[in-house]
């Protein structure tokens, strides 16, 4: 899925600046939609389940969102009945 969140960056690019007011603060830019995805284990899916904690997973900053997929994040989830949703790190550059 995707979701909108604010964008304090100059420009969308990887190696954009961090938006500063005229004293140096982070300034707000726009709100920009970014990808994501959710793993949700199969025993939350049974009938009669409680909620699952959310875990924020921030994968590498080389990584995807994806890894997750493959990761022994994912195994961990399963066995304790987490959901995790992987951070894609946009927006996080100097």
């Amino acid at each position: 899925g995707t979701v909108r969140v604010p964008s304090y960056m100059t420009a969308p690019e990887t190696r954009a600046r961090m938006n500063r007011d005229e004293s140096g603060r982070p300034a707000f830019k726009e709100w920009v939609d970014v990808e994501f995805a959710a793993v949700v284990p199969k025993r939350l899916l049974t009938p009669g389940a409680g909620p699952g904690p959310l875990v924020l997973y921030g994968h590498g900053q080389l990584g995807s969102h994806h890894e997750i997929e493959w990761s022994g994040a994912r195994r961990i989830a399963d066995a304790l009945g987490y959901v995790l949703i992987p951070a894609h790190l946009v927006a996080m550059s100097t």
